[in-house]
């Protein structure tokens, strides 16, 4: 497995008048990084950036990389410019701010829904002097991003696992949960829905060859009234803006699943998370991926083979046993069946030549795992 050169444990914390200076491994030397050395990395430790008591937060190491490896590392991006092409959203318990003060970043924005930052309309009067630092009030869904970025990192609410706004809410604020928080929303739909279209406003507002990178995870979802879950991956279901630069799987560590216990041994914890980054290579043209959820009938469909339509009418029939005219009737309703002219000699073959299906009685048939004890016919 290949990890990350960033893999030390024990890492402290080095303050200086500005807040956070340098992050220290347990050898007392600065880390230092050339950004990810591999498609998998860990992270055991989650570094001196942001607020521990945060749920939700990141280890800032993956933030480290990501600024190290397209930011400080773009020949195109001046020393000079000192964070004024480098934004993040979902800023949550600045892990980004203090990775971007870690690296001299001193004019990187980081705007967040959360009001008890300072309003980020406040920036939109500095003119071209932008200053960096923390925005709240800052409602992706409604408002613009206020300043157009090289680079721009998201780690987004995962659904409802943690919730921001409202009563309970890591916010610590009071009244009702705010309508325009993602991890407010009242389905999974709605959520990718919300989230697809901050990513487009996000991915709109870089500039031409920047990159979006975007941090999300997988869970599962209870269904109302069973005891069964439905798993869901955020990656998999959200669309994905502009060209695949790179899709970083990111080990989890002392996540909240680790602690529980499960009677159910078929139950796989979730250990990982994803970090995708996209390039925008053009000003207008956006290449878009979207996920396509339909529920498809094979009954319907060419692909399926007659061997998987007999086995299917067989289960659906459901008795021990069937004949071969109950077969026909079923199988008979298929596209397959409707196209090909000599279909019952098809499943009549099907039948003799496949050891899932046995031969019980003259004409009739039935599944071999249900017909364990029978003797063929």
């Amino acid at each position: 497995m290949a990890y990350n050169n960033n893999y030390n444990n024990g890492y402290k914390k080095n303050y200086n008048n500005n807040g956070y200076n340098k992050s220290y491994n347990n050898n007392n030397q600065p880390y230092e990084s050339n950004g990810f050395a591999g498609s998998v990395v860990s992270y055991p430790n989650r570094g001196p950036w942001g607020d521990n008591k945060y749920r939700g937060n990141c280890t800032g190491y993956i933030i480290y990389d990501y600024i190290k490896q397209f930011y400080v590392g773009d020949p195109a991006v001046s020393v000079n410019d000192q964070g004024e092409l480098l934004g993040e959203l979902f800023a949550g318990g600045l892990t980004g701010k203090h990775v971007a003060d870690t690296l001299g970043l001193e004019k990187s924005v980081h705007l967040d829904l959360n009001p008890k930052y300072k309003d980020y309309r406040h920036m939109l009067n500095g003119g071209n002097n932008i200053p960096g630092g923390v925005y709240g009030n800052f409602n992706a869904l409604r408002d613009v991003i206020p300043v157009g970025r090289k680079h721009f990192f998201l780690h987004p609410p995962y659904h409802t696992m943690v919730r921001y706004s409202g009563p309970e809410g890591m916010w610590g604020t009071e009244g009702e949960a705010h309508p325009d928080d993602l991890s407010n929303c009242a389905t999974y739909e709605e959520f990718i829905k919300k989230l697809d279209f901050v990513h487009a406003r996000v991915y709109s507002s870089l500039l031409s060859g920047g990159t979006m990178a975007i941090l999300v995870g997988e869970g599962r979802l209870k269904v109302e009234g069973q005891k069964k879950s439905i798993y869901y991956s955020m990656q998999r279901d959200m669309a994905w803006f502009g060209n695949v630069e790179a899709h970083i799987i990111k080990m989890q560590h002392n996540e909240m699943s680790a602690k529980k216990r499960y009677a159910n041994n078929n139950f796989v914890p979730i250990k990982h998370e994803h970090l995708l980054i996209f390039r925008k290579p053009h000003m207008y043209f956006v290449p878009v991926i979207t996920a396509k959820h339909v529920a498809q009938d094979l009954r319907k469909t060419e692909v399926v083979t007659w061997r998987d339509l007999v086995q299917a009418a067989l289960e659906e029939i459901g008795t021990q046993t069937a004949n071969l005219n109950q077969i026909y009737e079923i199988v008979g309703q298929t596209l397959k069946a409707q196209n090909n002219a000599n279909w019952q000699a098809k499943v009549r073959q099907t039948l003799q030549i496949y050891p899932d299906f046995v031969s019980v009685a003259r004409g009739n048939w039935g599944l071999a795992s249900k017909n364990r004890n029978r003797v063929s016919a």
